[in-house]
């Protein structure tokens, strides 16, 4: 953005001649000062423009996202508290897995959120496989029910990570704030990380009940070692550190409470799935707190968020006279 110092007679002889010749220069702001025009000339993001995101209105993804959001509900709440018929348990992964790339890519943008989900596919392997041949965090394998895998590590156990990674990530970012300097991004990376463990203390005790992974040896916690849950923090935190070096400066073009609250909302629904049925019973007071804490925390943020200002270039608007 540049400021430029003009005579108020530039306004009828140069202003409309400058925007009319390039099309991608918009005067954002003007006003007058002892006579003298000031105006603020912002270059619009268009094909060939300033790199950034593309000034297009991208309302329907959000709106696709809390439908999303719906078809989780249904999974989570409705079907077992209604004995509606009941899906198989790979839809809630595929649809939280689309929920992140969806509202990823209207909160985050396209390439960051595509980012961010490849950066999920490869730390999360790399672990996991880690895991599996080392035995670091405790002996576990993989049953066949987890279907194809790549190293011993199921495909879908990579899309699930992505299911939880990004909403945590979402929820750490409106808690702690964005921007800041290395030690921000690491606390906000270790927040992260342990919002997203919070999870697996249901997740894991659920699934081995369900025969989708064994630990051999069992463990402290439900027959998981506490090894585990240290093998979580340290697999996202370095996929936090790692991306949120790269987006913690980055803009968003809604922050507001219709689109900050659905990470949330993703997040709160499979607090309620493991509270509504919880294996074993006492899983659900755990996560009651575990999870319900940095919901709770998430939204206040949410709340005070600032709406979608479509004024703003790069959101598919501008509004002469009102400041970026």
């Amino acid at each position: 953005m540049e400021r430029c110092v003009v005579p108020s007679v530039a306004l009828r002889l140069g202003v409309n001649n400058l925007t009319n010749k390039n099309k991608s220069l918009v005067v954002y702001q003007s006003g007058s000062v002892d006579g003298v025009l000031t105006m603020v000339i912002q270059q619009k993001m268009v094909p060939g423009g300033l790199k950034g995101r593309p000034a297009t209105n991208k309302r329907h993804l959000l709106f696709a996202s809390w439908l999303l959001i719906a078809v989780i509900s249904y999974f989570v709440a409705f079907q077992p508290l209604l004995k509606l018929p009941e899906l198989p348990t790979i839809v809630i992964t595929i649809s939280l897995a689309l929920f992140g790339l969806v509202h990823g890519t209207y909160y985050l943008g396209a390439g960051r959120t595509a980012a961010f989900f490849l950066l999920t596919l490869a730390v999360s392997w790399l672990f996991e496989y880690i895991g599996l041949t080392t035995g670091v965090v405790g002996t576990y394998y993989y049953t066949d029910i987890m279907g194809p895998a790549l190293g011993g590590v199921p495909i879908r156990i990579l899309f699930a990570w992505f299911t939880m990674v990004y909403p945590a990530y979402i929820m750490a970012t409106l808690i702690a704030g964005r921007g800041g300097n290395w030690g921000k991004i690491a606390l906000t990376a270790a927040l992260a990380s342990m919002i997203i463990t919070s999870w697996d203390l249901a997740l894991d005790p659920s699934a081995i009940d369900a025969g989708a992974w064994i630990w051999v040896d069992g463990g402290q916690y439900f027959g998981i070692p506490y090894s585990n849950y240290a093998g979580w923090i340290v697999t996202t935190f370095i996929i936090y550190a790692i991306y949120g070096f790269f987006d913690h400066k980055a803009v968003r073009d809604d922050e507001g409470f219709a689109s900050t609250s659905a990470p949330v909302a993703a997040y709160a629904l499979m607090m309620a799935r493991y509270i509504i049925n919880p294996i074993p019973p006492e899983v659900a007071l755990i996560v009651f707190f575990a999870m319900g804490t940095p919901v709770l925390a998430a939204l206040i943020r949410a709340a005070e968020a600032k709406p979608v200002d479509e004024s703003r270039p790069g959101s598919g608007m501008t509004a002469p006279g009102r400041p970026g």
